[in-house]
């Protein structure tokens, strides 16, 4: 096997540039490979409810029971070879990424992509200069943003020579800081990874004769974009699970429940909460909830309550009333983990 490696601000000179030299991959490298393939998420079903004892998330806290407002920025960090099209590359990736994101529901995003920004001035622009009333014309004042997401975008290819045909993988490298607007502190730092991989077939003299289409730029941009989505799952996942999201319990019927915030907090579909109770100065764990959002409120049905023997008789106190519980014990339901979109499936 022979590996050639390209970085991004060539790309636009075509998939094939770049010098051959043996390689072969370690097994360190290769257990990193399938795992950029396929992301390994901290997901949390109702399956893994019934088979795990109550337990909250990490880093839970009644602060975060709400949609966050996140502002998010690319840039490439190909310092080489920064050229027009690696420049464009980012900023395309960067409005797909803004894009993606707002499928979780867990934050409000704010676009600060250069695309975006664009869309903005355009709009202005328009409504200035038509016949719009007045009194609706939009006034450019944005929401601030809670945290802001800055990233560098990585791209990266390499072409590997088989026995009976070559494949091209694409490699996106995230590697992102965020950052709390009110303090400036730097909350998490870390990167994220995905792949994708084309086969194609050529002659031993070098022409192309068949698989991936290595001149056709709109099939490029799909093997881009794919590993891009995968490096996205696998960063929006983090960021989802270090805020877990919920809402204070505000009604309970037999093993119903409804809590105070639904779609417009950021919980979102098929995902599984806990519900606790702050019994004098220490949080409870009762049960795994499952959650249905609704616009401003969610449905709660209870999956399985807890075994532990320190808990049961506020569980049977719960159950007794669970109205009146709620109002003696401050009770909320947070979320163990974010789910995936079903569109993303397609990439794991």
């Amino acid at each position: 096997m022979q590996r050639r490696t390209l970085f991004a601000g060539m790309l636009g000179a075509g998939f094939l540039a770049g010098c051959a030299n043996p390689y072969v991959r370690s097994v360190e490298e290769n257990e990193e490979r399938k795992a950029a393939m396929s992301p390994k998420l901290g997901t949390f079903t109702a399956e893994d409810a019934e088979a795990n004892d109550i337990e909250l998330p990490a880093n839970y806290s009644a602060e975060n029971y709400k949609q966050m407002k996140l502002a998010v920025s690319f840039r490439t960090l190909d310092v080489k070879s920064v050229d027009k099209f690696a420049i464009e590359r980012s900023q395309t990736l960067s409005a797909m990424f803004e894009s993606e994101m707002t499928k979780l529901g867990r934050f409000k995003i704010l676009s600060r992509s250069d695309l975006g920004q664009l869309a903005l001035a355009d709009e202005k622009r328009f409504q200035d200069t038509s016949n719009i009333d007045s009194t609706t014309r939009m006034r450019l004042k944005q929401f601030g943003a809670d945290y802001v997401l800055t990233a560098g975008i990585t791209l990266k290819t390499e072409n590997y020579n088989r026995v009976k045909h070559a494949e091209l993988m694409v490699e996106v490298l995230v590697t992102y800081q965020l950052i709390n607007v009110s303090t400036g502190e730097i909350e998490d730092a870390d990167s994220a990874k995905g792949l994708a991989l084309r086969q194609y077939f050529m002659t031993p003299s070098g022409r192309y004769i068949g698989g991936f289409n290595i001149n056709d730029p709109r099939q490029g941009d799909s093997v881009v974009n794919e590993a891009a989505v995968r490096a996205l799952i696998s960063l929006a996942n983090k960021l989802g699970n270090k805020f877990p999201v919920g809402g204070r319990v505000i009604g309970g019927f037999g093993d119903m429940l409804q809590v105070d915030g639904g779609r417009n907090a950021g919980i979102v579909d098929s995902q599984v909460g806990v519900l606790y109770s702050n019994v004098y100065g220490v949080d409870v764990g009762l049960a795994y909830v499952n959650l249905v959002p609704g616009k401003t409120s969610t449905q709660g049905k209870i999956i399985k309550w807890t075994n532990n023997s320190d808990a049961k008789r506020l569980v049977q106190q719960y159950k007794k009333d669970p109205a009146a519980f709620a109002r003696e014990f401050e009770t909320y339901v947070v979320t163990k983990s974010m789910p995936m979109p079903k569109d993303w499936q397609k990439y794991m």
